[in-house]
């Protein structure tokens, strides 16, 4: 019978609500000793019950607690089912009761609970959501078949400043019949090319490689096979591959497309295979935001001009070689070719290196600068919450102390605060996932292009697994300082003294030193938001050296739908006719590369009667233009004059235009206008105007020296672009455009088309979403910071109020007590900014390669930073002064 009640106790375990035992003990207003005494119960016992020590009272027990209070069961003990019952020195159990405590003690908490999660929970989601993109693009192996064997082949020119420049064919033949670090070895190229047929015509990016390629890169048609030998030859027939997206979108996924004909500009192509879906990454090895539709073949045969470096390599390491012995043979061979060729090799220079390097170069210095200062951000709230953490346990000494009391020991004492800081951590790290799947959300469409595996940014498991190890850090990192606290604390003082919560002096000194942290390090990212913000805005700033308003923009792929370049002249002046013609368009210009493109069409060049000397190049940028080009964007000839009509056409007098750059550089007396020059051809060219120089590659484009031909001299570009100037809104006018080229080539693509601005804008997106994510997470840590600087400075008020009442008692004036209040806190925020000055000497370098015309340690910026910060610190101080100054004396006193 006694082991049957034994078990019906164990199954029926009646938890007390401790939260309730101490409500109604406090609100009859007797003393917990005389309490004990009504109950009968000794005053130890109850003070375990209140303390949450026996969460389990016997029946006896808890039948006096019922009556003596006069509460019902139910409202007094929960009902607990336990079928299992442990023992209670069970450290499982420990554990729960630990969590149970915690919970109930923070959900007594609403407010203090919500700042906390909200503060963690943003530092959590940037640094996680920054995580995810390092991860996809960074960390995660490249999407090929043992991707770390795959190396990206170079050839470098010094003299022209070229170090990672592309092959030509020729010395790529040379370097396949020595290799030994090698198994594979292929070139390629990326082309754009007008397709037509099975649908409307296209600009489609196209892909030409050579023999090894594909099988270089373990790739494998779904449909189809393979190039053959022979169709790698310039006798070889016209033959395609189709990507699974063009499959799709113009054949329907259709089985027989296999034999079927594709028109590539003028040449038909038989469609021999379909690759498959996991083919658009060759994408990283162009380094193209955009996968390749169309693959070719490239015509490799020996006894082509060596000097022709137009293609790029890509090798497969041979089993047992490294990337270091590609390197190597890779400097063999250009040593070779230089000695075996000096006339056609020139200075060129062979490299190898890693394709996960190349992919990665551009990236990591920017990602790793984001990731860097969401974590300054984190660290911020970390501190923001340790100086709650330990305000919230100052306010809980009583309760510890009774606990030590009690016989808990100091390891109970830790663990039992940094439960509750898991718990915290636990809930910002949910919130702080969910935070990071809005951000990732929000940024996806605007992720720069040099973000090049942005499809792959999300949240798996391996960014959840960093979120959660960030929450458990976050909650060692604010928690361990209370824990410590707690756990050092002296029962018998703390019991003996009349004051409950006094936070004393030595934990005042540690809550100001971490507002001194929190200022210095939202200080530092202020430093470096406000550098990049000046150079934004410095590059932003600077003259393009034409007018950008109200151009039109657009390029066409007229070269090869046209057999004879008689015949692309004749569509090129046609359909410049056509959009002139077009309501509202003022002037209309043309040109192989249209400003503010990546194009590169560096040339040398040969002076009339100047020999050059030995290891000095004489290069110039070429741009083939028409004779309206610099008045359609606002410029007047400096010197001399512009072409003329007569100029464009095939039997045109061989005139030349330069730019200033160049005629400073290569005419420095000031005598260019008759000088003839040749570049590539045996065409001397006379110079009869100097045009002012412009930007073409973007803001931040060096001065190089440009040479302007009449268009019809272009043998190189497949593409041409125009500017339309125009009244109103450019892209009034798209459709009109669009059907001016359909009526007089139905086949012929256009693409990007696109206001000048835009074109502009779109030149400094990496710098603008640079911008954005570096001020947003500047201000984010200066609003923590001044919120945690606010809360010490409150706090700092409040457990100073004794001594604020004594002054004020003794004659101090309110101005007197709020200035010396005002200047303690000023202090504090001072110190805070002199590290962070101190912090940008040390770490500001790492945002230079962000930076345009603006110097790492730029002063303004400093000073302006400090002065932000001092600003931030004032505000947080101010109403804590001002309750200060306004406070009563003898109520200061008397509590």
């Amino acid at each position: 019978m006694v082991m049957s009640n034994a078990r019906s106790e164990a199954q029926m375990r009646y938890r007390l609500r401790n939260d309730r035992l101490r409500r109604e003990l406090a609100r009859r207003q007797i003393s917990q000793n005389r309490w004990a005494q009504m109950l009968g119960l000794s005053k130890s016992h109850l003070s375990m019950l209140v303390n949450g020590q026996r969460p389990y009272p016997e029946e006896a027990t808890r039948r006096k607690l019922q009556e003596g209070l006069g509460v019902r069961l139910d409202e007094l003990f929960d009902l607990e089912h336990d079928q299992n019952p442990q023992p209670e020195h069970n450290l499982m159990e420990s554990l729960l009761q630990d969590v149970r405590h915690g919970w109930r003690a923070l959900r007594a908490r609403p407010l203090f609970v919500s700042v906390i999660v909200l503060t963690l929970s943003v530092g959590i989601g940037a640094t996680t959501a920054l995580y995810s993109v390092i991860e996809a693009t960074l960390l995660r192996p490249l999407p090929f078949e043992e991707p770390s064997q795959i190396v990206r082949l170079f050839g470098g020119n010094p003299e022209r400043g070229a170090i990672r420049g592309q092959l030509s064919m020729a010395n790529t033949l040379d370097w396949r019949a020595r290799t030994r670090a090698f198994d594979a070895i292929a070139t390629y190229r990326g082309r754009t090319f007008n397709v037509s047929g099975s649908g409307d015509p296209e600009r489609t990016l196209s892909l030409l490689v050579a023999d090894q390629y594909l099988e270089l890169l373990r790739v494998a048609p779904v449909l189809g096979r393979t190039f053959s030998a022979e169709e790698h030859l310039e006798s070889g027939s016209a033959v395609a591959l189709i990507s699974d997206a063009m499959w799709r979108r113009r054949f329907d996924r259709s089985p027989t497309v296999l034999g079927r004909t594709i028109r590539v500009d003028t040449v038909s192509h038989v469609i021999v295979g379909v690759l498959p879906p996991e083919f658009e990454n060759v994408r990283l090895t162009l380094g193209w935001d955009e996968a390749p539709d169309l693959v070719m073949p490239l015509v490799m045969e020996a006894g082509v001009d060596r000097s022709a470096y137009w293609q790029l390599g890509i090798g497969r390491l041979a089993a047992g070689a490294t990337v270091e012995d590609a390197a190597a043979e890779a400097a063999d061979v250009g040593a070779w070719l230089r000695a075996e060729y000096p006339d056609e090799a020139g200075n060129h220079h062979m490299d190898a290196v890693a394709l996960e390097e190349v992919v990665a170069s551009d990236l990591r210095g920017r990602l790793l600068l984001f990731f860097g200062a969401a974590t300054l951000v984190l660290l911020v709230g970390c501190v923001n919450v340790a100086n709650l953490m330990l305000v919230y346990a100052t306010s809980r000494r009583r309760e510890v102390a009774i606990r030590k009391a009690l016989g808990a020991g100091k390891l109970r004492l830790v663990r039992l605060i940094l439960v509750e800081s898991l718990m915290l951590a636990g809930l910002g790290g949910v919130a702080g996932v969910l935070i990071a799947a809005a951000l990732l959300q929000a940024a996806s469409p605007v992720l720069p292009d040099y973000v090049l595996r942005h499809d792959l940014v999300g949240l798996d498991w391996r960014v959840l697994l960093f979120s959660l190890t960030v929450s458990v850090l976050t909650a060692l990192a604010f928690g361990i300082a209370p824990a410590l606290g707690a756990a050092n604390t002296n029962a018998r003082d703390e019991l003996s003294s009349g004051v409950v919560g006094n936070i004393g002096r030595g934990r005042m000194r540690l809550l100001s030193s971490l507002a001194v942290v929190q200022i210095a390090l939202a200080g530092l990212l202020a430093i470096g938001s406000g550098l990049v913000v000046k150079s934004y805005a410095s590059l932003v700033g600077v003259d393009p050296g034409f007018a950008s308003e109200q151009l039109l923009t657009l390029y066409t792929i007229p070269r090869y739908s046209y057999a004879s370049r008689d015949e692309q002249h004749d569509f090129v002046a046609t359909l410049l006719t056509r959009l002139e013609t077009l309501p509202g368009v003022q002037a209309v210009g043309e040109t192989n590369f249209l400003p503010f493109t990546d194009n590169d069409g560096m040339q040398g060049i040969e002076i009339e009667g100047r020999d050059t000397p030995a290891g000095v190049a004489t290069l110039a940028q070429m741009r083939a233009v028409n004779n309206t080009f610099f008045s359609t964007l606002g410029l007047e000839i400096r010197s001399g004059r512009d072409f003329l009509p007569a100029d464009m056409y095939p039997n045109g007098a061989p005139v030349a235009l330069i730019d200033q750059t160049m005629a400073d550089r290569y005419w420095p007396e000031g005598d260019a206008i008759g000088q003839r020059f040749r570049a590539g051809s045996d065409t001397w060219f006379r110079i009869v105007g100097i045009a002012p120089d412009i930007k073409w590659h973007g803001y931040d484009d060096a001065p190089l020296p440009h040479m302007f031909l009449p268009y019809r001299e272009d043998p190189w570009s497949n593409t041409r672009g125009f500017l339309l100037r125009v009244d109103g809104d450019p892209m009034q006018l798209a459709g009109a455009v669009r059907e001016a080229v359909r009526e007089l080539n139905p086949d012929q693509s256009i693409y990007s088309m696109e206001t000048m601005e835009q074109r502009m804008a779109a030149s400094v997106a990496g710098s603008r979403f640079s911008l954005r994510m570096l001020v947003a997470l500047g201000m984010t840590a200066l609003l923590l910071a001044a919120i945690g600087t606010y809360g010490m400075f409150a706090n700092s008020i409040g457990q100073r109020a004794g001594e604020i009442g004594i002054r004020l008692a003794l004659g101090a004036r309110a101005h007197q007590v709020q200035r010396a209040v005002l200047l303690q806190s000023m202090g504090i925020a001072a110190i805070g900014v002199g590290l962070a000055l101190v912090g940008a000497r040390l770490f500001t370098g790492s945002v230079s390669r962000l930076l345009f015309e603006v110097p790492a340690n730029d002063p303004t910026v400093l000073v302006g930073a400090s002065a932000l910060m001092l600003l931030a610190g004032l505000i947080a101080a101010w109403l804590p002064a001002r309750r200060a100054a306004k406070m009563d004396p003898a109520g200061a006193l008397r509590n």
